[in-house]
């Protein structure tokens, strides 16, 4: 916001925090977010993190859990509930792993839409998606298709195997 990045002639913030710390893209945008929810909403999270009550890990797991959860709540009751929120898992972070700070967010999401987190596990009930990541000098696949076309597309793969890795493909799999 002081204009930092624009002035050493970056064209976004996260691009400047790119080239300062050589993360990647997504992780400089995660921190970007982070960093803005906690000096205009999270005030008492931004504090225990400045204090070293808390990890940086925990203060960004606190902001985007109530950030989000927060959305489902009437927007009349939400600065409360924020609020409340907020000092419930400061508490939480305080003494236990981020792991437990996540499943607290998980339970405050669940508290305040319990309809909400059924209906996006149903909208995504039958839905197919395919990834492919490119990693070194070959890709990685992941997906999810229904039985239908996960036949259709195994047989297609199938003649395309090289036959070692089949092979090897087959022994790893009936190891117990």
């Amino acid at each position: 916001r002081a204009g930092v990045a624009c002035g050493q002639g970056y064209l976004s913030t996260a691009s400047w925090l790119r080239d300062q710390t050589r993360l990647d893209a997504r992780a400089c945008r995660d921190q970007i977010r982070t960093a803005r929810l906690l000096s205009d909403s999270y005030q008492a999270t931004r504090s225990a993190w400045l204090n070293g009550q808390i990890t940086t890990a925990h203060a960004s797991t606190v902001v985007r859990g109530v950030h989000t959860a927060m959305k489902a709540v009437d927007p009349k009751l939400r600065a409360d509930a924020r609020r409340e929120s907020e000092a419930a898992l400061i508490n939480v972070s305080t003494e236990y792993s981020v792991d437990y700070t996540i499943a607290a967010v998980k339970r405050i999401r669940a508290a305040v839409d319990p309809d909400g987190l059924r209906a996006s596990a149903l909208e995504l009930e039958g839905k197919e998606f395919f990834k492919l990541t490119p990693v070194a000098d070959g890709y990685l696949a992941s997906g999810w298709f229904t039985h239908v076309n996960g036949t259709k597309l195994a047989t297609i793969l199938e003649g395309r195997r090289n036959t070692n890795y089949h092979t090897c493909l087959l022994y790893t799999s009936s190891e117990p």
